[in-house]
Formats: structure tokens, C-alpha cells, sequence
């Protein structure tokens, strides 16, 4: 920073300089005038050791920039989330299809092993494991200041929504590789893109009905569950001051949190039921009834 005088009259107190500063500084816009003008005053008034104070107070930093500043946005956080966990689900189905595959499940049956101790041991083993990446997840968001209210239920229920879930769905195929790709891809699809599509469409005017009845269809993929609370928690302010329709006292109200809690319930008890129905030959009896029945028209 320096400064030129280039007319300089103190019978007429004219004084006329040309400023040179650096903009890369952030004081740049304040200091230049100030050592201007105290040169000016010490020339016109005659006192060589007369100083010029200035003091500058600046704006505060606005809410954007704080949030920016944070990282905090819920489409970055449910994106990383939603990769993470879906290799969960991806982790059983390749277990359980590779039992199936080398007939590994079938020998242990003939020797002796029911179909309720096989499907517990399981479900047990892959609850607890699928825990262990929740509670460290919870522990990485405290450390970096994401943890926050209302969002370590979803993780804790996670578990045992996503295990019989995962078991039902693994009937659908015959190969290992096929059910590992399906299976990473509709939980990337559910659980990632989901809850930004539905964030999206619930703040736009034109479509918030829309998106409010898309969250409760994408629902039914426990990944969406998690997810969506998530991306509600970390862009809870925005989506609030858009949507004031649907403030609540609490959090875990139907419309809000409550609605994907519920549903990570319905999926533990709902799932368990359907995979029992399947074991116990339920499916397969209709199947056959509905073959024979189409064969006689």
C-alpha cells in the first residue's frame, strides 16, 4: 500500500493523490485512507506527530456464510451416509446368497439345524454388526459438532429394520453377484437420492403436496427412512422457514421424524413376518394355486 501526491498546496489546503493498494489484503479498504488523511492533516495543520485513529467494526458474518462455513448441508451429509450404509444390506445379502449358493444352508438343516435358529443366529449376528458402523458414524458426528437432536434413534433402529428386510429381498435372486449389485444400488437410490429429491420437491410451491406423498411411498426402503431424518435434521432451519405449515412442538411428530421412526418399526416386525410366511412355504403355495387356476381358463 503507499500513496502519491501528485498536487499538494497548503496556502489553498488543495491536496489531490493517487492511492495504490493491494485488494488481496482485507484491510485494503480501510488503511489507505486513514494514512492519507493523516498525512493531510499533519501537512495543512503543522503538527508532524499528529495521528489519525480509525476504528472499523465489521458486519456480522450472515447466516449463509456461517452455514457454508460449517459444511453442514443436508445433500452433502445424506449423500456420504447413504454410500456408507448401503454396504451394509450389500455385506448380508452376499453372506446369505453364498450360503444359498453352495448349498451351505441346506446341509446344516439336514443335520440337524431348524429354520428359526438358522434365520436368529443371523439376524442376531447382522444386527450387531450393522450397530458397530451406527455407533461410530454418532461418534464422528460429535466430534466434528454434526450430531444433532433427535438423530441417534434412527441409527439405533436402523439395524433391525434393514436384517429381515435384506433376507426377504434375497429370495428375489439366484446369484450372489446380481443380489450384492441390486441390492447397493436400490439403497444408494432410496437412502441417497430419495430424501434430496423429496427435500427439493417439499420447498418448491408447485410441487410440496407431491413430495409430501413421495416421502411416505419411498418409506417403504428402510434406507430412506434413515436418511430422510438426516437430511431433515441437518436442513431443519431452511425447511422450516419455507414450510412453516408443518412446524411442530416436536420432532418426532407423524409429519416430521415420527412418520420414518414408525416405519423402521413396521419393517422389523413386517419383514420378520414375510420371511417366516416364506420359510413356511406360504408363497410358494399361492404361487401354485394361482398357476393352476390360470391353467383351467
Amino acid at each position: 500500500m503507499s500513496y502519491l501526491f501528485y498536487e499538494s498546496n497548503n496556502l489553498t489546503k488543495q491536496f489531490k493523490a493517487v492511492i495504490f493498494v493491494n485488494t488481496t489484503s482485507q484491510e485494503a479498504a480501510s488503511l489507505p485512507l486513514q494514512f492519507y488523511y493523516q498525512a493531510v492533516l499533519r501537512a495543512a495543520l503543522g503538527k508532524p506527530s499528529m495521528n489519525y485513529e480509525v476504528t472499523t467494526t465489521p458486519f456480522p458474518v450472515p447466516y449463509l456464510a456461517k452455514k457454508n462455513l460449517k459444511g453442514t448441508s443436508p445433500y452433502f451429509i445424506v449423500f456420504f451416509v447413504s454410500i456408507s450404509f448401503a454396504l451394509i444390506p450389500a455385506a448380508m445379502i452376499s453372506f446369505i446368497m453364498g450360503e444359498r449358493e453352495k448349498n451351505l444352508k441346506h446341509m446344516q438343516l439336514i443335520s440337524g439345524m431348524s429354520l428359526a435358529a438358522y434365520w436368529i443366529s443371523n439376524m442376531i449376528f447382522d444386527i450387531v454388526k450393522a450397530l458397530l458402523p451406527g455407533v461410530i458414524t454418532l461418534g464422528f458426528m460429535q466430534a466434528y459438532r454434526l450430531l444433532y437432536p433427535n438423530i441417534w434413534l434412527p441409527f439405533l433402529l436402523y439395524p433391525f429394520a434393514i436384517t429381515p428386510f435384506t433376507y426377504v429381498t434375497s429370495f428375489l435372486f439366484d446369484s450372489e453377484i446380481v443380489a450384492q449389485t441390486f441390492t447397493i444400488f436400490l439403497h444408494f437410490v432410496f437412502g441417497g437420492l430419495g430424501p434430496i429429491l423429496t427435500f427439493v420437491l417439499r420447498t418448491i410451491s408447485s410441487t410440496k403436496f407431491g413430495g409430501d406423498k413421495l416421502g411416505w411411498v419411498l418409506k417403504l426402503v428402510p434406507s430412506f427412512c434413515l436418511t430422510d431424518i438426516v437430511a431433515f435434521q441437518a436442513g431443519k432451519d431452511d425447511f422450516l422457514w419455507v414450510r412453516s405449515d408443518l412446524r411442530r412442538p416436536s420432532d418426532y411428530h407423524l409429519i416430521l421424524n415420527g412418520g420414518n421412526l414408525m416405519f423402521l418399526s413396521i419393517h422389523f416386525i413386517a419383514w420378520t413376518a414375510v420371511l417366516w410366511l416364506v420359510e413356511a412355504g406360504f408363497f410358494a403355495c399361492v404361487r401354485e394355486t394361482l398357476l393352476q387356476g390360470l391353467s383351467k381358463n
